[in-house]
């Protein structure tokens, strides 16, 4: 079991996610001057700004879901309690769920 503080990782994991969402805004504001009927792919500055985008969308997914997977492992702890072999029981038993769960919301 492992036997980091996850509150600490909920945390950090919800500051990068509205981070990076926010940084998300403010690219697609740059990127709105190159809107028209077709996209200049030959642009670098929208090449790049567009990098950067899906690069800040991909960072916010991957937070979200380490949140998610944080909190399940934290309810998987309050219901075992002290008791060490329920731990590892219901954690082997929730973890194919948690990570199954946290892959398909992407």
């Amino acid at each position: 079991m492992d036997d980091g503080d996850r509150k600490r990782i909920i945390t950090i994991s919800l500051i990068t996610q509205n981070l990076s969402v926010a940084a998300c805004a403010v690219v697609l504001y740059f990127l709105l001057p190159f809107g028209g009927p077709t996209v200049p792919f030959e642009n670098p500055t929208f090449l790049a700004l567009f990098g950067l985008l899906n690069l800040l969308g991909t960072t916010a997914a991957l937070a979200s879901t380490a949140g998610s997977i944080a909190v399940g492992r934290d309810w998987v702890v309050i219901i075992s309690g002290e008791d060490t072999n329920t731990l590892s029981g219901v954690d082997s038993l929730a973890r194919p769920t948690l990570i199954n769960s946290a892959t398909l919301k992407i």
